[in-house]
């Protein structure tokens, strides 16, 4: 079997076809006085049919994969019979489409119906007025109304993705709008095996690994997690989280990476859903001479916070002794915060506080708890 590669050796398993140059949108950064017809360009776009024998042909060159993209692909009338075709004829595995959304609305159950594997919407601002000037169309509530149906009908695989557009999309409300976007829409995952059996969860993005340089001069394996933070792996430090870490060095020299789509609690099987993110955080520096409560707590371990859980963290080698350091770290942590004597800290948590272990597979082992903060509410 001949395999599609470019002179460099690289295969291409998946293939991105432009099935027109029209948009009927005029974002600045592509087309900001829209799509103009130019009347002695004889040139006719690619028909359904050179498309399924395209297809066909790229299916034999190793080609599972084809992103249906333009312009805008939704503008063409025989748009949904492209993708039957595809899906139809040609071998290809998996159909996808990039659309700016604007027939969306008008198309989800046509789209539902004709085997497309997954849909890829642009949406560069959650703000109507700020959607309206860059794309020139005040569609933005339809174009939500469209994804709504979508999900309704239980299309599995949409994603939504953004060109940041320095001030103009970027500042930190439209950061959060976003991450309430994700919250309220309950953005899925899915694994498949290779029976075909999908099975399909709700995703939780964060980062795995947070933290600050460790005061040493030996070098510092990435694995394991430490009083300096690293390779935590807590799934509940995600959107709109704080993560307190001890400054060990002069900056702190702050790093993040391993970001996750999801990981269930234990993280088991070493790895999680792992994905590619794009992550906005906000860094304070808390002075030992601050009022801040934080402060007080003179941590010598990471602390996490959320808007209804506090979660000391113990970490150890041995998972008992990380159990042991997350239950010390809550009644301290309960003791300092709301005054409360360290006997009565110890019969709550045994009473009312979730300890969870966040990983096993670092070698050195996480645990923490969720104090709830509404618990504390006068």
């Amino acid at each position: 079997m001949n395999i599609l590669k470019d002179t460099f050796g690289r295969k291409f398993p998946y293939i991105r076809l432009s099935i027109s140059d029209v948009c009927n949108f005029k974002c600045g950064y592509c087309l900001p006085n829209g799509y103009k017809i130019d009347k002695s360009d004889n040139r006719t776009f690619i028909t359904k049919e050179e498309i399924g024998r395209l297809a066909k042909a790229l299916s034999e060159l190793g080609v599972s994969k084809i992103r249906i993209t333009g312009g805008e692909p939704t503008v063409r009338k025989d748009f949904l019979d492209i993708i039957k075709i595809i899906k139809k004829n040609s071998g290809i595995k998996k159909t996808v489409i990039t659309t700016n959304g604007y027939h969306l609305n008008r198309i989800a159950d046509d789209l539902n119906e004709s085997g497309l594997d997954g849909i890829n919407i642009s949406i560069d601002s959650l703000d109507p007025e700020t959607f309206r000037k860059i794309t020139g169309h005040d569609r933005l509530n339809e174009i939500l109304e469209g994804i709504k149906k979508l999900q309704k009908l239980n299309f599995k695989n949409i994603k939504v993705n953004a060109v940041l557009l320095k001030g103009v999309n970027d500042k930190e409300e439209d950061f959060k709008s976003w991450a309430n976007f994700i919250k309220d829409n309950q953005i899925g995952a899915y694994i498949d095996d290779s029976s075909g059996k999908r099975i399909s969860f709700e995703a939780k993005p964060f980062m795995g690994i947070i933290g600050v340089a460790k005061d040493t001069s030996s070098s510092v394996h990435s694995v394991p997690p430490g009083n300096f933070g690293g390779n935590l792996d807590i799934n509940d430090l995600g959107i709109g989280s704080t993560l307190y870490l001890p400054v060990q060095v002069k900056g702190a020299l702050f790093y993040t990476g391993d970001p996750h789509l999801s990981q269930g609690d234990g993280e088991v099987a070493l790895t999680a859903l792992e994905q590619s993110l794009r992550v906005l955080f906000r860094i304070t520096l808390i002075k030992k001479e601050s009022s801040s409560f934080i402060s007080a707590l003179n941590l010598k371990s990471p602390f996490g916070e959320t808007k209804e859980y506090w979660i000391p963290i113990g970490l150890n080698e041995d998972l008992d002794e990380a159990m042991k350091m997350a239950v010390r770290q809550s009644i301290n942590f309960l003791s300092l915060r709301y005054k409360i004597q360290k006997q009565t800290a110890l019969a709550y948590l045994s009473a009312a506080t979730t300890f969870e272990v966040s990983q096993v597979v670092d070698k050195t082992k996480g645990v923490h708890s969720l104090i709830k903060k509404s618990d504390f509410e006068d």
